[in-house]
C-alpha cells in the first residue's frame, strides 16, 4: 500500500490478500437485531425460552445448580426424582401394611372400589 491509501478512509474497506479482494461488512448505525418472522423460526425461539426458563427453574432447584454443567444438574435432577419415587413407594407400602395389621378382619376396607390412591407410584397413570 502506498501513502495514499492511508489518507483516503475510503480504501481501508477493501484490502488485497494473494490476489483475492475482500470486503469489510460496515456496521449500521447500531440498529436493532431483526428477528425473523418464519413461523418454524418463532416457534423454535419460543421453545427455546421454554427451555431457558424451565433450566432456570431447575437451577434453582437443585444445590448448587448455578455451578453445575447442563448434564450434570440433569442427572442429579434424575437421580432425586427416583429417589422421591422410591420413598413415596415406600411410605404407600408402609400405609398399606398398617392398614392391614389394623384391619385384618375386614379386607375390603384396603382398597375402596376404583381407588388407585394406596397404589405404587409407578402404577399410576397419570396424564401429564
Amino acid at each position: 500500500m502506498d501513502r495514499s491509501s492511508f489518507a483516503n478512509p475510503s480504501s481501508c474497506e477493501s484490502t488485497s490478500v494473494g490476489g483475492k479482494e475482500k470486503k469489510k461488512k460496515k456496521k449500521g448505525g447500531g440498529g436493532a437485531l431483526k428477528l425473523s418472522t418464519d413461523p418454524q423460526s418463532v416457534a423454535a425461539r419460543q421453545r427455546r425460552h421454554r427451555i431457558s426458563d424451565r433450566f432456570k427453574i431447575l437451577q434453582s432447584l437443585v444445590p448448587g445448580g448455578s455451578k453445575l454443567d447442563t448434564v450434570s444438574m440433569l442427572e442429579g435432577a434424575i437421580q432425586y426424582v427416583k429417589f422421591l419415587k422410591t420413598q413415596i413407594w415406600l411410605h404407600q407400602a408402609m400405609i398399606s401394611l398398617s392398614l392391614v395389621a389394623n384391619n385384618a378382619e375386614d379386607p375390603t376396607l384396603l382398597f375402596p372400589p376404583n381407588d388407585c390412591s394406596l397404589l405404587p407410584f409407578h402404577h399410576q397413570q397419570f396424564g401429564l
